[in-house]
This record gives C-alpha cells, sequence and structure tokens, in this order.
C-alpha cells in the first residue's frame, strides 16, 4: 500500500539527496480543486524525482494521476476525466532567479526553503484543468443540438455591402 503524503517539504535537500517520493495525497486537503470539479476519487496518485542540474539549479519530475468528474458546459451533465499531469518544476529562492532558468522549466518559489506538498501538488492539478469542461462532441448528450446557423441565408447586414463605396 502505498503511503499518504502531506506536509511541508524541503525540496533542496531532496534534489541534492536525488531523493523519489511516490505515494498518494489526500484530496480532501485540496479545497481549491474540490470546488473546481464536481466529485474526484479520494487521493491523487504521485511521483516525483528530485535531482539537481548542471548548473546546480533544484529541480522535480514526475507525474500526478487522479481521475474526476467536470461538468461539461454544452449540455450541463457531468463527464468522467482522467488528469494526467507531467511535472517540471524548478525551484529558486526569490523572483529575480525565475529569469535565469532555462526554457521548459517552471518556477516554484520556495519560502524558507520548503514549499507544502499539497499546494504544490494542487497547483499543478488546477493547471490541467480544461478551461472549458466538454465531453467529446461524438458522446455528448447535447450532441449538435446548439450548432450554430450558418449565416450566408438572408444575412440582415447584406444591404451594407450594396452601400459600401458610395460616398455623398
Amino acid at each position: 500500500m502505498e503511503k499518504l503524503l502531506r506536509g511541508e517539504i524541503s525540496p533542496l535537500k531532496l534534489a541534492r539527496t536525488g531523493a523519489r517520493l511516490q505515494g498518494k495525497v489526500a484530496l480532501a486537503r485540496l479545497s481549491r480543486l474540490l470546488g473546481c470539479v464536481e466529485s474526484a476519487g479520494e487521493t491523487v496518485e504521485l511521483m516525483l524525482e528530485f535531482s539537481q542540474d548542471a548548473l546546480g539549479c533544484s529541480l522535480v519530475e514526475g507525474t500526478l494521476q487522479l481521475d474526476v468528474e467536470l461538468l461539461c458546459q454544452r449540455c450541463l451533465e457531468a463527464f468522467s476525466s482522467q488528469l494526467l499531469v507531467d511535472v517540471r518544476l524548478a525551484f529558486v529562492a526569490s523572483d529575480k532567479a525565475v529569469k535565469s532558468l532555462p526554457d521548459g522549466l517552471e518556477a516554484c518559489v520556495l519560502v524558507d526553503g520548503k514549499v507544502v506538498l499539497e499546494a504544490l501538488v494542487e497547483d499543478e492539478l488546477l493547471l490541467a484543468l480544461p478551461d472549458v469542461p466538454l465531453h467529446p462532441r461524438e458522446v455528448c448528450p447535447a450532441g449538435t443540438k446548439y450548432e450554430p446557423k450558418p449565416t450566408d441565408e438572408n444575412n440582415p447586414f447584406a444591404v451594407l455591402g450594396q452601400l459600401k463605396g458610395k460616398v455623398n
């Protein structure tokens, strides 16, 4: 059984030792995420590997996985979705250090050299949520019922085209 992870971690120490965190985070501790989904499993599965690059920058790479129910904005019915998030972060001590990071790395600014694991996981999952959750069109109960109609026929503004170019 994988262990339940929680609390503050020291990513700089974990990176120096090449640590690996594998386990679960209780979803009940991720209140912001719970407000954005209809329902979800009880835990987020995670696997995070900490390391240092050639320049001494502390990194974390890994994956987060969570099954959620989202509300389709087309038909307003819940549907199942799996969030599978690839994490690749660099830990920095200040906002100024963010500018010096190589491309492809997102920054996580540390406060007193620590970060709350639940907050880190929750932020990454929130960023992975779709802006507008939708069923795939072919399985959505609303189907094509609300497709926009072509505007070629009887366009009320067609008369403006005739006036174009005529100057008094």
